[in-house]
């Protein structure tokens, strides 16, 4: 969109394994040519200034020209940031194809086996957390959008569905427990939708 190098921003890079606490690509990533060439050319801090719309996107776009092109971040670090925390232990869970929860801390918190990773937070914290498979993906594909609308205003969140879910849109997880073989658990089926969706949300 800048008409310059391919540029991302170090929480996007992190998945591909840049180290975001000396800021830059690890050697055992750069060692074979063929994959450093892969990577992105620049990492940026996230809202940073990397250029300016080019020409042809601005016309394309609708975009006046000189507008200002930044560094952005990942959908959940940008739902964090959204939600206005400010303190140190704040937490945010955010619902979308998938779910996935951040909490700011000031140190780094990894754990392989529970799919815990963390996101530089500017100079001095960082986001803890992990994403799970289930969300709301899983409710699209087992009720359909408009279905789960309508159901909503049919269940009494006071009351248990008494369904024991763990509600997957496909064999595998990744938080709160990283295991590529866990089979999702969505039986048994009431033949009551309502109760089916609430069994769902609460799994």
């Amino acid at each position: 969109i800048h008409g310059g190098p391919y540029v991302t921003d170090y929480h996007n890079a992190l998945k591909l394994g840049y180290d975001t606490e000396a800021l830059c690509w690890p050697s055992w990533l750069t060692a074979e040519q063929n994959v450093a060439d892969l990577l992105p050319q620049g990492v940026a801090t996230p809202g940073e200034s990397i250029g300016n719309v080019s020409e042809e996107a601005a016309a394309w776009l609708g975009l006046p020209r000189g507008c200002r092109v930044a560094a952005g971040t990942t959908d959940s670090i940008a739902a964090f940031l959204a939600a206005g925390t400010s303190d140190v232990g704040e937490a945010v869970t955010s619902l979308g194809t998938t779910l996935a929860v951040k909490l700011r801390s000031r140190v780094k918190v990894e754990d392989a086996a529970s799919g815990i990773y963390s996101h530089r937070l500017g100079s001095s914290q960082w986001l803890v957390g992990g994403a799970s498979n289930s969300g709301g993906g899983v409710l699209r594909q087992q009720l359909g959008d408009e279905a789960v609308t309508e159901l909503t205003e049919q269940i009494d969140p006071e009351q248990s569905s008494g369904l024991d879910y763990y509600p997957l849109p496909a064999v595998g997880e990744r938080f709160p427990v990283c295991d590529s073989t866990l089979q999702p658990r969505l039986e048994p089926r009431p033949t009551d939708d309502a109760r089916f969706l609430d069994g769902l949300l609460e799994g």
